[in-house]
């Protein structure tokens, strides 16, 4: 019998840094070359055993060829994939935000905010923790919590990403004895995910 798994999307967190320079009070201004800001770094390069979907919605994201068919989402909800064996399950939702988010903005309070919205969601959930995952320009809050589900505790592990005016959210959900067995694979396609529009 299927293993129904209940989930909801995901969301990680992409932007450019902040490059400061400061002049002293008694001091004029020199004309300075104009300093590039980092780039955000691209998708990392595609696993031999995985497939990249190219989604309408303005990103990308790789995720296993073999055993983890695909469902289309609906409103903020964008896809769904799921092992065959119904032992796990990770769901990518965007979400639009009012004010764009940079690097140095993803702080303790931003990881905070993030664990109460999800603890409204879901009131029986418990156990949060999460720690931050730099890579160049790019800061994800990466999420871990339990969960009673139909056929016992749940193990959700949450990736969210803000980028530009768009927070992406990658959510993990597996049988607590089973985290272990698709850890790796979870953090392969969240980090695989990719905005390929920007909207400052």
């Amino acid at each position: 019998m299927p293993i129904p798994i209940r989930f909801t999307g995901l969301v990680t967190i992409l932007c450019a840094l902040f490059l400061i320079s400061g002049v002293s009070a008694d001091q004029t201004p020199a004309a300075k070359p104009a300093v590039a800001q980092p780039a955000a770094p691209g998708p990392p390069p595609k696993a031999a055993s995985d497939t990249r979907l190219t989604s309408i919605g303005g990103f990308t994201v790789d995720y296993p060829t073999k055993d983890w068919p695909m469902l289309g989402g609906v409103g903020s909800a964008l896809v769904v994939f799921f092992h065959k064996s119904r032992e796990a399950a990770i769901a990518i939702e965007r979400i639009k935000l009012v004010v764009p988010m940079a690097m140095n903005d993803i702080v303790e309070e931003t990881a905070t905010n993030e664990i109460n919205d999800w603890k409204d969601r879901r009131p029986l959930a418990y156990g949060f923790s999460h720690q931050f995952a730099d890579e160049g320009a790019a800061r994800t809050i990466v999420i871990d919590f339990n969960q009673p589900g139909p056929l016992g505790i749940e193990h959700v592990r949450l990736y969210t990403l803000l980028r530009g005016l768009d927070r992406y959210r990658v959510t993990c959900t597996t049988l607590e004895t089973n985290f272990k067995k698709y850890i790796d694979t979870c953090h392969r396609v969240a980090r695989s995910l990719y905005p390929t529009t920007t909207n400052q």
